[in-house]
C-alpha cells in the first residue's frame, strides 16, 4: 500500500501489480520530509519509467542512489535519522530486493557479495566486448589459458563469463579472504584488457576501457564505482588518469581511511615502542645491578689481594737483600723472578682498582698548573729501565719555554706511563720511540710515536674500550687486561680534551693527546 498521493495518483493509472523498484521509491517517498523533492524525484521515476518499458530497472541506479544521499544529508528531528546502511536494510523489508536486476541488487547486498558483484559487472562489459568484436573463440581461449583456481569456477557461455558458480560458493560459506578474490579479478581484468590490446594496440585499447569504465561510473554513484579501480592493474590506468576518475567525495573517503589507517598504525607503534622502552630500561637496570656486583666483588677481590702480595714482596726483597741471611747468587736469581712475578701480580691488582674508580667515576682530580715538560721528564725516569731492557730508545727534546696548563700532574703522569709503556711493549727491538709537543692556541699536544706490530685496521674502533686487547697485542704480549687506553681516554677527556691515534701498515704508530691549557669547566 502507498503511503502518499503522488505515488497513488501515479499507479492509480496503471492497474498493474507494483513492482520491486515501486516499493522502493514509495518507502523513499514517505520518509522525504520536503514535498517539492519529492514530486522532483517521483516525476523523474515516472519518466524513466515510462521511457524503459523492458522492466530493466537498471535505469533507476542514480535515482535511487541521488535521492538516498538527499535523505542522509537532510535530516529533521520530525523523520529518522538513516545511514546508508540502516536505509537499505529498511528498503529490504519493503521491497524482495532479490527479484532486481543485478544491477540495482547489488546496492542492497552486503559489503563483501556488493564488492565480489560489481566486479563482475564491470568484467562482463568488458567481456560484452570481446565477444562481440574479438569473438566467443577468442574469449574461450583466453579463459582456458588462464590458471587460477578462483577463477576456474568461471563458466563460459555463448554470450559471455557466467558467475553463478563463484557466487554460490561464496553464498554457501567458503572463506575466501577478500584480498585474494580481489587479486583473482585484477588478474582477469588484465589477461581481458591484454588480449584487446594484442588485437587493437596500446592507445585504442586505453580509450576503449576508459568509456567502458565511465559508462559504468555513470550507472552507478562514486562510491559504488570506485569499487572497480581496486581491480584495474596500474599499468592500465597511470595515477592521473586514475584520479580525474574518482570523484571530490570519494577521493576524500579514501584519505580519510587511509588517514585512519595510518594513525591506527602510528598509535600501534608508539605503543610497541614505549613497551620496548620499558623492556629495555629494565634490562638495563638489570644489567647496572649486575655490574655493580661485579665491580664491587673485584675491589673487595682486588684489596684483599693488595695486602698479601705487598707482604710477599717485602719478605722476597729483604732474603735478596740479605736481610735475613746470606744468599748465594743462585739464590737470589731465583728470587729476582719471583719477586718479577709478585710485581705483575700488583701492577695487575692495581689495574683492577683503577678500573673500578673509572667505572664508578669516583676519581678526585688536583687541577693546578703545571709545566708538561715536568711531566714528561718524570714519566721516562720510570719507563726507562724498560727501555733500556728492550733496547728501545726514547727521544724527546726539552723545549725552552714552558709548556703550561691546567692538569692533575698525577694523572697526566698516569697517561704518558700507558702511552709509552705500550710503545716499548709493542715496539721493534733496537728502534726509536719520539715524543713531540706542541702548543697551539688554547691547547698542548703530546705525540708520542714508535714503529712495531701496529693497530689493525678492523680492530682500531676497540683499541679504547674496556678489556679490549687487540690479537697481534696478545700475541705480542700475553700478559695484561686491556684496561690502560681505556683509563687513558678517560683521563684525558675529563680534562676537557681529547686522544686519538694513526696507525700505517707498515706498523708506524702515533697517539696524539690535546689538552686545553685552562682549567676544564
Amino acid at each position: 500500500m502507498f503511503r502518499i498521493p503522488f505515488f497513488n495518483n501515479f499507479f492509480s493509472q496503471k492497474p498493474t501489480k507494483p513492482t520491486e523498484a515501486d516499493k522502493i521509491f514509495s518507502f523513499l517517498a514517505s520518509i522525504s520530509h520536503h514535498p517539492d523533492t519529492i514530486e522532483n524525484y517521483l516525476f523523474q521515476y515516472n519518466r524513466l519509467k515510462k521511457k524503459y518499458r523492458d522492466g530493466n530497472d537498471e535505469v533507476f541506479i542514480n535515482l535511487y542512489l541521488n535521492w538516498e544521499e538527499f535523505i542522509i544529508n537532510n535530516k529533521t528531528e520530525n523523520y529518522k535519522n538513516y545511514t546508508p546502511e540502516t536505509l537499505r536494510e529498511a528498503l529490504k523489508r519493503e521491497a524482495d530486493t532479490k527479484k532486481l536486476s543485478l544491477g540495482f541488487r547489488l546496492i542492497f547486498l552486503p559489503k563483501k557479495e556488493q564488492t565480489i558483484s560489481i566486479y563482475e559487472n564491470f568484467i562482463f562489459k568488458l567481456v560484452e566486448y570481446i565477444n562481440e568484436h574479438l569473438g566467443n573463440a577468442t574469449l574461450v581461449k583466453t579463459m582456458k589459458d588462464i590458471k587460477d583456481p578462483f577463477l576456474s569456477k568461471i563458466k563460459i557461455t555463448p554470450n559471455g563469463l557466467d558467475f553463478c558458480l563463484i557466487d554460490q560458493s561464496i553464498n554457501d560459506g567458503f572463506n575466501y579472504q577478500m584480498d585474494e578474490i580481489t587479486k583473482s579479478f585484477k588478474n582477469l581484468v588484465n589477461v581481458l584488457y591484454g588480449k584487446i590490446e594484442l588485437s587493437l594496440g596500446e592507445k585504442l585499447t586505453k580509450n576503449i576501457f576508459r568509456d567502458i569504465f565511465t559508462n559504468f561510473k555513470q550507472q552507478y554513484n562514486a562510491e559504488l564505482s570506485a569499487v572497480v579501480l581496486k581491480i584495474i592493474p596500474e599499468r592500465i590506468l597511470g595515477m592521473d588518469e586514475w584520479l580525474s576518475l574518482m570523484s571530490k567525495k570519494e577521493l576524500e573517503r579514501q584519505v580519510r581511511e587511509k588517514t585512519e589507517e595510518l594513525t591506527s598504525v602510528n598509535e600501534s607503534l608508539e605503543k610497541t615502542i614505549a613497551q620496548r622502552t620499558t623492556e629495555l630500561q629494565l634490562a638495563y637496570d638489570d644489567l647496572k645491578k649486575l655490574d655493580e656486583k661485579k665491580s664491587e666483588f673485584i675491589s673487595v677481590a682486588a684489596h684483599q689481594l693488595r695486602t698479601p702480595l705487598s707482604a710477599i714482596k717485602w719478605g722476597l726483597t729483604m732474603l735478596k737483600n740479605d736481610e735475613i741471611g746470606k744468599l748465594t747468587d743462585d739464590q737470589k736469581n731465583f728470587l729476582e723472578k719471583n719477586i718479577s712475578s709478585n710485581n705483575k701480580v700488583i701492577e695487575l691488582v692495581n689495574d683492577l682498582l683503577d678500573i673500578d674508580l673509572y667505572t664508578k667515576e669516583k676519581y678526585d682530580y688536583v687541577f693546578k698548573s703545571s709545566d708538561m715538560s715536568e711531566v714528561i721528564e718524570d714519566t721516562l725516569k720510570s719507563v726507562n729501565s724498560l727501555s733500556v731492557k728492550r733496547n728501545i730508545k726514547i727521544e724527546w727534546k726539552r723545549p725552552a719555554e714552558k709548556l703550561m696548563a691546567e692538569i692533575d700532574h698525577k694523572k697526566i703522569s698516569i697517561v704518558l706511563q700507558n702511552l709509552i709503556d705500550n710503545a716499548i711493549k709493542y715496539g721493534n727491538e733496537n728502534s726509536v720511540i719520539n715524543i713531540e709537543t706542541r702548543k697551539i692556541n688554547t691547547t698542548l699536544q703530546v705525540i708520542v710515536k714508535n714503529k712495531g706490530i701496529g693497530i689493525p685496521k678492523e680492530e682500531a674502533e676497540n683499541i679504547f674500550q674496556r678489556f679490549f686487547r687487540a690479537k697481534n697485542a696478545i700475541r705480542k704480549e700475553t700478559e695484561g687486561l686491556g684496561v690502560g687506553l681505556f683509563i687513558t681516554k678517560n683521563i684525558v677527556e675529563d680534562h676537557g680534551g681529547r686522544i686519538w691515534f694513526e696507525s700505517t701498515k707498515e706498523g708506524e704508530t702515533s697517539f696524539y693527546i690535546e689538552l686545553p691549557t685552562t682549567k676544564r669547566m
